[in-house]
C-alpha cells in the first residue's frame, strides 16, 4: 500500500484481496473503506489512497463478513448458477466476425455444452479443482486458435465448424481429468464422449486423445503419424530422453497453440519430474517469434511466499 501510494505516474494500481473477509483485520481498513481514504497503521502512519489506485476483494464467500463491511467495500454477490456461462460464450461469439459462423457455432455450444457441464460435475474426478468458467475459458481460446481463415473460410459448412469444435471441448473438458493406477479418468470420458456425441466419427482404437485433425482431410489422424523415430543420444543423460513418446506430441498441441496466440495458461500435473522434462522439451519447440517464454513451477511442498516471488520477478513495475 505504501509503495504504491509513493509511486509516480497516474496509471491504474490495483491491490486485490482475494482471502476470506475477516473481521478482526477488516477493521483496519475502516477508514481506507470510507470517505477519508487514509489506511491507519498501528504505529499511526497514515496511508492515502491516491485516486489512481483500487482495492478489490476478491472472495468465495461472506459468511464471515458484517452488513457494515459489505456496505463499505461495495460487495456485488455474483451466483454462479443463476449467471451460467451463456454470457460469456454470448461475449466471446459476438467478438466473430462471419454472421454465419456465430450462428453455427451458438447452435454447438447449446448442443455440446450443458451435457458436457453435467457430466464433468458428476462423474468425472479432475487432477485439481476447475471452475466450470475455465473450461468455457479454454474452449474459447482453443477454438480462436483453431477457426481460422485457412481452416474455416467464410463459406466452411457446418459440419466442419463442428469438426474443430468438437476437438477443441474434449480438451477443453478432458484434458485435466484425473489417471492413477485404479482408474484413468480421461480414458473414461473418451468413452463417454465418443457413445453420446456420434456426429463426428473418431477412430475406433485409442481415446480421443490421440488423435489430432488433418487440415487438408478434416479426418482424425493418428499422433503416432507425426512422432519422429526415437534415437538415443549418447551424450544426453538418459532421463533427459525419456520423453520422446506420444504423449509429448499430444500434450503440446494446445501448449503451442495458446503460445502462438499469446495466451497465459496454467499446466497442471501429478510428477513433478515428469513436468519438468516436458516444459524443457516444450520451451525447445516454439516458434522462434515466441522464444522468451517465462516458465513458473508450483508443486504441493512450495510455500505461497515462493510462487509469489516467482511471478513478481518476472513482470515489470510501472
Amino acid at each position: 500500500m505504501r509503495d504504491q501510494a509513493n509511486m509516480t505516474g497516474d496509471a491504474p494500481k490495483w491491490i486485490i484481496l482475494d482471502g476470506d473477509i475477516d473481521p478482526m483485520w477488516i477493521e483496519s481498513l475502516n477508514t481506507l473503506m470510507d470517505d477519508n481514504k487514509i489506511l491507519t497503521l498501528a504505529s499511526n502512519e497514515r496511508i492515502s489512497l491516491t485516486p489512481s489506485m483500487r482495492l478489490l476483494f476478491e472472495i468465495s464467500h461472506l459468511r464471515t463478513a458484517t452488513p457494515a463491511t459489505v456496505s463499505r467495500a461495495g460487495i456485488i454477490y455474483l451466483n454462479t448458477g443463476d449467471l451460467g456461462w451463456n454470457p460469456y460464450v454470448t461475449s466471446w461469439i459476438d467478438k466473430r466476425e462471419i454472421q454465419s459462423e456465430k450462428a453455427n457455432l451458438m447452435v454447438l455450444f447449446d448442443k455440446y455444452i450443458p451435457t458436457c457441464m453435467d457430466i464433468l460435475r458428476m462423474r468425472f474426478k479432475k487432477i485439481t479443482p476447475t471452475p466450470e468458467i475455465s473450461h468455457l475459458m479454454m474452449l474459447c481460446q482453443l477454438l480462436d486458435c483453431l477457426l481460422t481463415p485457412e481452416n474455416t473460410p467464410a463459406d466452411s459448412p457446418k459440419e466442419v465448424y463442428e469438426t474443430y469444435f468438437v476437438f477443441a471441448a474434449m480438451w477443453a473438458f478432458g484434458s485435466a481429468l484425473y489417471q492413477d493406477g485404479n482408474i484413468d479418468y480421461r480414458v473414461e470420458f473418451s468413452k463417454w464422449f465418443i457413445q453420446e456425441f456420434k456426429t463426428v466419427k473418431f477412430p475406433s482404437t485409442g481415446t480421443v486423445f490421440d488423435y489430432f485433425i488433418e487440415r487438408e482431410t478434416l479426418r482424425f489422424a493418428s499422433w503416432t503419424e507425426k512422432i519422429p523415430k526415437f534415437e538415443l543420444d549418447p551424450d544426453t543423460p538418459l532421463q533427459s530422453q525419456q520423453d520422446s513418446h506420444i504423449q509429448r506430441k499430444e500434450k503440446n498441441l494446445p501448449i503451442y497453440l495458446y503460445i502462438i496466440a499469446i495466451v497465459h495458461q496454467d499446466v497442471a500435473g501429478s510428477q513433478p519430474k515428469n513436468m519438468t522434462l516436458w516444459e524443457k522439451n516444450t520451451k525447445e519447440r516454439i516458434p522462434s517469434p515466441f522464444t522468451g517464454p517465462k516458465l513458473v513451477d508450483f508443486y504441493h511442498a512450495q510455500r505461497n511466499t515462493k510462487g509469489v516471488s516467482l511471478v513478481l520477478s518476472s513482470g515489470e513495475r510501472r
